[in-house]
């Protein structure tokens, strides 16, 4: 969420008169939409918990693994920060999407669409609880059926947000 956003909400929260909307600029809120590595404007990152929440959320069409055991049963990590996993891809263009929000409202939400992305993920898990090719079966599950990002699998039926593994190597 924004920072204007984040304002605009502790304005109208406290009984401040909010002031008429203002024009909107698709270029900019398509650029503030794009997560970044801290203090690398250049590099392109999403949140770690968006792996996780995508492993979390495959285990529903896994046999055996609750999701509510699996929030604690393995960790998502960063690359160079707990929170960001840093994405390489080409330049994302603008999608421009049309959202429902509230009541059936319609609105459009300008996003960054990234096209042939990569991401390392590192990730712990509890080894006694959990095994190897358990964490290689939800990763596979949440790739192909869950995703990441707006407009995944999950939310939309379609195929943004999904990814696959290229390799897959435990690291001691």
């Amino acid at each position: 969420m924004s920072e204007k956003s984040r304002k605009q909400m502790a304005d109208k929260q406290a009984g401040l008169k909010t002031k008429a909307k203002e024009a909107r600029n698709p270029n900019q809120e398509f650029i503030d939409s794009i997560y970044r590595m801290p203090n690398e404007p250049e590099s392109y990152a999403f949140p770690a918990q968006a792996f996780k929440q995508s492993m979390v959320g495959s285990c529903r069409l896994i046999d055996g693994i609750k999701m509510t055991e699996a929030r604690i049963l393995f960790f998502v990590f960063g690359e160079s920060s707990p929170e960001w996993v840093r994405i390489t891809a080409d330049k994302p263009i603008m999608r421009t999407d049309t959202v429902t929000i509230g009541q059936g409202t319609t609105d459009l939400r300008y996003r960054p669409q990234f096209d042939n992305w990569s991401a390392e993920l590192v990730i712990s898990f509890l080894e006694n609880a959990i095994g190897h090719e358990d964490i290689r079966r939800l990763l596979l599950m949440s790739g192909a059926h869950v995703g990441i990002g707006e407009w995944r699998a999950e939310k939309s039926g379609n195929t943004f947000g999904s990814f696959e593994i290229v390799s897959f190597e435990e690291i001691v």
